[in-house]
């Protein structure tokens, strides 16, 4: 597997607000989930990697108080965002400052996918457990078709008809997530856990539904990879105008509301 080559817009500092205020409530259920499926205990140390504005981080302080969680991010400006309770820390994998065996159990909450080295990166989480320590991962599956309650594949034919007739390339030269394609088939995220040095692996299906306004599902946009790339390269002045018209053409061919379906792996092993 490649290393994607950098680029400035990759990074979430530009859009750590945005992301706090649009995604957080769109994945709280899915974190939830994975800490649970990792259980950590009262006492143990736990590693949040891509942690973010500290969304998974959060949700296991509530669901087990006690804990020490330190959260791992190359984000400045989402760091900043993540509560003063867990421990945070500038970083990637692989290259984590920290000692082997250093933790109970970590988790990786829809990070794995933006890791420049997948295979090193996992190897490096692993070697920061402890033996017989948890780990446990969420990653995008395939997306359901379009159909009724999922307007998915209609909204996002609607958002590139926009960006084609207002000339905007959204053929990105570097891939900001660049694994996820990879990691939507279960058997390669499995080889991965696996040649991570983990065992025991369980991988489960979650699925995700959404309701939202054509302003949500736009303000979705700007935080994704593509909609990051297209403000570094076009501007925001090109920006709010694609914004403007894709509102309007989703209005007028789906309503006030968009629903949509999510689907999501969530990978659980043992050190």
């Amino acid at each position: 597997m490649t290393t994607p080559s950098p680029g400035s817009w990759v990074s979430y500092d530009s859009v750590a607000d945005i992301y706090e205020r649009v995604a957080v409530p769109r994945f709280r259920a899915l974190a939830e989930h994975l800490v649970a499926a990792v259980a950590p205990q009262p006492g143990e140390r736990v590693l949040d990697v891509g942690t973010g504005t500290g969304l998974a981080a959060s949700a296991a302080m509530k669901m087990c108080p006690r804990l020490h969680v330190v959260g791992v991010d190359p984000s400045t400006a989402m760091l900043a965002r993540v509560p003063s309770s867990v421990r945070r820390v500038a970083g990637m994998a692989p290259g984590l400052p920290f000692a082997p065996r250093s933790f109970d159990a970590a988790f990786a909450n829809l990070a794995l996918s933006h890791l420049p080295d997948l295979e090193g990166g996992m190897a490096d989480v692993v070697r920061a457990i402890r033996p017989g320590g948890r780990f446990g991962c969420t990653v995008w599956a395939e997306a359901e078709p379009g159909g009724p309650g999922n307007d998915r594949g209609r909204a996002d034919a609607i958002v590139s008809d926009v960006r084609a007739a207002l000339d905007l390339d959204a053929r990105v030269p570097t891939d900001a997530a660049p694994w996820e394609e990879v990691l939507k088939d279960p058997r390669r995220l499995e080889a991965v856990l696996i040649g991570g040095g983990l065992a025991d692996i369980e991988i489960a299906i979650h699925r995700l539904t959404w309701s939202l306004t054509v302003d949500e599902y736009l303000s979705g946009s700007g935080w994704g990879g593509t909609g990051r790339y297209l403000r570094h390269a076009y501007g925001a002045l090109a920006w709010e105008r694609f914004v403007q018209q894709a509102s309007a053409a989703l209005r007028r061919e789906l309503g006030e509301r968009i629903e949509l379906v999510g689907v999501a792996w969530i990978g659980t092993g043992r050190r």
